[in-house]
């Protein structure tokens, strides 16, 4: 919020607007906190803060990853919508005031999470998962303004899309068959071990000469 009215500029302020916004904010966000601490386990107050502080400062629990780990998530997780949100990630939408507001509201959403979480040093797939949201209203609001325009999808949007479009698709087509050969040669495997060596070999004739051992592929 203070972020939105840095941007925005001047905003009139109501004192008692202000005071129930921050009773309810501290009543929902420290109610299990109260209620620890009332009943006599403000111990699990201070290990749930230390653990955070823990996830923020350390790769916790072998969860590490580089520093755009987030980005790449976002890019194959929602693909294409999140390239389709790009253009519209710093730039001011030009439709009605509610839109205009709200999107400005996405876009700020959207850094403040994936900054924050670019940061931690624990890296988990879902803590960027609130980034999800946002990239798929301005991707819709950036879809929304060519169709109203009448424009077409930038040029070099549309050969990033496709480029990672055939390589996602030539490994999801690969995939099958790199599982296929590794039950055919678990299979292999499970019969070396409980027939006699001429059987199988006629058996399997193109396993013949292989040294293959069967939890090499577990």
């Amino acid at each position: 919020m203070h972020i939105f009215i840095l941007i925005k500029g001047k905003i009139q302020f109501i004192l008692k607007h202000i005071l129930i916004f921050i009773g309810i904010l501290s009543f929902v966000g420290g109610f299990w906190f109260l209620l620890q601490i009332i009943t006599g386990h403000a111990s699990v107050v201070l290990d749930f803060i230390n653990y955070q502080i823990k996830l923020f400062s350390t790769q916790d629990a072998g969860h590490g990853g580089f520093l755009l780990y987030h980005f790449v998530v976002i890019l194959i997780g929602l693909f294409p919508t999140a390239l389709l949100a790009i253009p519209m990630l710093a730039k001011k939408s030009k439709g009605s005031p509610s839109q205009d507001l709200y999107a400005r509201w996405m876009q700020i959403l959207f850094w403040v999470v994936i900054i924050l979480f670019t940061i931690v040093k624990t890296k988990i797939v879902h803590y960027s998962s609130l980034c999800y949201f946002p990239l798929s209203f301005l991707a819709a609001l950036y879809l929304n303004g060519l169709i109203e325009k009448k424009k077409g999808i930038n040029r070099i949007l549309v050969a990033v899309i496709s480029f990672i479009g055939i390589v996602i698709a030539l490994i999801v087509a690969i995939i099958p068959f790199i599982d296929i050969s590794r039950q055919e040669l678990f299979l292999q495997d499970l019969l070396r071990m409980i027939l006699p060596l001429p059987l199988f070999r006629l058996m399997v004739p193109g396993a013949y000469g292989k040294e293959q051992f069967l939890f090499s592929y577990s």
